[in-house]
């Protein structure tokens, strides 16, 4: 301890001496004393830093529960909030179709009917947005994941959008994943709803899925120990940057961020955070890359 040290450097100065004296009978309670001061100091001094310590403990320990509560008290909020508000929305959407059917000849009625689905698909899916951020907050793995066809799980996902001549799938064969289809619902689903919305109107959306890794190789000079890989499955998907300009690098995963140019269409920001947290439940990695005026999102989920 650096203290010992000062008072060791301390007892060779000053103390050492005395046993050149003849008599040290005369010093030796002088000694004794300082000595014992030494003793004591240093073990007040260990007492206090433990007391510290276990003060800290106590107030982390404070923190974290306040924390957990007040996590809990979120997500139960949220709970509430998406359930009462599917219900009327459910209404709504259950009006609107019966008034287009009495209405069908009124134009001017049946524009401003269109309009209020379309209100009501954006509210919807800004409710199973955040219910899902939610969601992965208390997530917990149930153990070994069923294996989900990369082919089937593709398709599944792009079928929704409109125009199906965008996309550009090459998927190695019987390519697929060993992990949460629900995560992975996640972090695919809101990579290609992001390429269809925010990528050049018309333009390709290519996705590629295959396999990587499992392979050994060397140092450059042959001397080193083979390295083997990680064997995972990689899902790359690209697209045109469009109109927009491309994303912060620095804060694209960030939750809420949007870059200004888009915000005049719908959204909170929350898609590409949420890809990342879902990717991180299953110990999957997400990169961003960008060449001139093409975006490039690619996921390594462990095989």
């Amino acid at each position: 301890m650096v203290l010992s040290g000062i008072f060791s450097d301390f007892f060779n100065r000053f103390v050492g001496p005395v046993q050149n004296i003849s008599d040290w009978r005369l010093n030796g309670l002088f000694v004794g004393g300082v000595i014992f001061f030494i003793i004591k100091f240093e073990e007040e001094h260990r007492a206090r830093q433990t007391t510290e310590e276990l003060n800290q403990i106590r107030i982390d320990r404070i923190k974290a529960a306040s924390y957990a509560a007040l996590l809990s008290d979120r997500n139960t909020m949220i709970d509430l909030l998406t359930h009462d508000l599917k219900n009327p929305l459910g209404t709504i959407t259950f009006v609107s179709r019966t008034l287009k059917e009495q209405l069908q000849d009124n134009q001017t009625a049946t524009q401003k009917l269109r309009h209020i689905d379309q209100c009501v698909s954006r509210m919807n899916n800004l409710i199973e947005r955040v219910a899902i951020s939610a969601h992965l907050d208390r997530y917990e793995s149930l153990g070994s994941p069923m294996f989900s066809s990369a082919a089937e799980l593709t398709e599944e996902l792009t079928e929704t959008n409109t125009d199906q001549s965008r996309f550009h799938v090459n998927i190695e064969a019987n390519a697929g994943f060993n992990a949460d289809r629900e995560m992975l619902t996640v972090v695919f689903g809101n990579l290609i709803n992001n390429a269809y919305k925010y990528g050049h109107a018309g333009g390709d959306i290519a996705i590629t899925v295959k396999r990587t890794g499992s392979a050994s190789s060397a140092d450059s000079m042959g001397t080193g120990p083979s390295v083997m890989e990680t064997e995972a499955v990689c899902f790359e998907i690209s697209n045109a940057g469009g109109t927009f300009r491309i994303p912060d690098q620095e804060r694209v995963f960030e939750r809420y961020y949007r870059h200004p140019d888009s915000i005049a269409l719908p959204g909170m920001g929350l898609g590409l955070s949420l890809v990342k947290a879902a990717a991180a439940k299953i110990g999957a990695s997400v990169d961003f890359r960008h060449t001139r005026d093409r975006v490039t999102f690619t996921v390594r989920v462990p095989n």
